[in-house]
């Protein structure tokens, strides 16, 4: 199975203020067990709009039209997998709103989105590592050391 994961930067005031970063790291989970899959980066392609749209949209209420506004930069990073439930960790600085953080998006075999994190409405930290952990079927202790490797705050 191909992955697909975005790391982007935006600053722009229009349509609204935004000075956002964002990184993603990819893990296959299985048995018990994360793994970070490697991934290769390369520059963005009309044919990533959706996906980058569907990535952002529901996590960050980011969508590509935003940043064509204003400077940015995307990287488009791939990898191969084998079928396996997946977990993507974003780490965030959001320097308009004076927040940084991290935020998950659980992905199953199939490819469907299984659970997403939303910067504006999210649990506590440990709430969701505990969430995710239950959704893998890991121990919670991984995705905390993971985040805590990452330099994740809140932990």
């Amino acid at each position: 199975m191909t992955i697909k994961a975005f790391s982007f930067t935006v600053r722009t005031n229009d349509p609204r203020p935004l000075d956002l970063s964002v990184s993603t790291h990819v893990y296959k989970t299985g048995g018990g067990v994360m793994e970070r899959i490697a991934l290769v980066g390369r520059e963005m392609g009309e044919e990533d709009i959706l996906d980058f749209d569907a990535e952002f949209g529901d996590t960050f209420n980011v969508s590509y039209n935003d940043l064509i506004h204003g400077e940015y930069s995307i990287t488009v990073m791939e990898g191969e997998a084998s079928a396996a439930p997946l977990l993507k960790i974003y780490l965030y600085d959001d320097r308009v709103r004076g927040d940084s953080g991290v935020l998950f998006r659980v992905v199953g075999e199939g490819g469907e989105t299984i659970y997403v994190d939303n910067v504006y409405f999210s649990s506590p930290l440990r709430t969701r590592i505990a969430r995710v952990a239950r959704l893998l079927g890991v121990p919670q202790r991984l995705v905390e050391e993971e985040v805590k490797r990452l330099g994740g705050r809140g932990m």
